[in-house]
């Protein structure tokens, strides 16, 4: 899905902001180490009208990279364990700036509660 999507300009037909102006799509990505989970959320989200998924990652890098985009994202969705590094790691040397970051895991620890 990588960097497909449309600008941030881009607006909702029919779905107004609190003032009655057009309403803006949020900017989405999302970084997962598996590509299937990846890429199901992505395509999933895709097909909200209000999200625009613009970018997606498999690694602690690319959750970086993407942070660091010029406009980035105005939500992550980020895996918090992907190989050596995970989203928490990011997080701890990195912080998230404007971007709201929602941790993603499937295991059961107490320490991720």
């Amino acid at each position: 899905m990588g960097g497909g999507g449309r600008l941030v300009t881009d607006r909702v037909d029919g779905v107004t902001d609190a003032d009655g102006s057009p309403a803006r799509s949020i900017r989405v990505a999302v970084v997962d180490d598996h590509p299937a989970i990846r890429e199901g959320t992505a395509a999933l989200l895709a097909r909200e009208p209000d999200l625009d998924v613009v970018a997606t990652g498999g690694s602690a890098a690319d959750a970086r990279r993407i942070l660091s985009a010029d406009p980035p994202p105005d939500v992550m969705l980020l895996d918090i364990r992907m190989g050596t590094e995970g989203g928490l790691d990011v997080l701890a040397t990195e912080g998230a700036g404007e971007t709201a970051i929602v941790l993603l895991t499937a295991y059961d620890y107490p320490q991720y509660e």
